[in-house]
């Protein structure tokens, strides 16, 4: 988040421990992050993509398996919210400019560091 300009919400630094014998569940939360679509925000991580790796590469299966999906999708849904949260004063993107307005998308192009005022491609 730092990378980003923004401060980490103070929840962030309240974090629990992880259990021992729950850090294997842990890892292949960060592990299939990797997998998470990108853009204007962070999106979470595909269900296909958790249903692969859990059966195939963690074979597991019935009750097991749907708690590790449950427990990896909740802990995917608190870290997207955590990282596309805005701060309380800043509007949304689309209260800027609408699409059809050239010089509004310019503007907010450039509030986003995507282009320097002046230049045009």
């Amino acid at each position: 988040m730092i990378e980003r300009g923004r401060e980490a919400p103070p929840e962030f630094y309240d974090s629990p421990e992880i259990e021992p014998h729950l850090v294997w569940l842990w890892d292949a939360f960060w592990e299939l992050g990797t997998e998470r679509q990108l853009g204007m925000t962070i999106g979470p991580i595909p269900g296909s993509k958790i249903r692969e790796y859990l059966y195939g590469e963690l074979e597991l299966h019935d009750a097991e398996f749907d708690r590790a999906r449950t427990i990896i999708r909740k802990a995917d849904d608190a870290y997207v919210g955590m990282l596309n949260r805005r701060k309380e004063d800043e509007p949304k993107l689309s209260d800027q400019a609408k699409a059809t307005d050239a010089e509004g998308v310019r503007r907010v192009m450039r509030k986003l560091g995507k282009t320097k005022p002046g230049v045009r491609k």
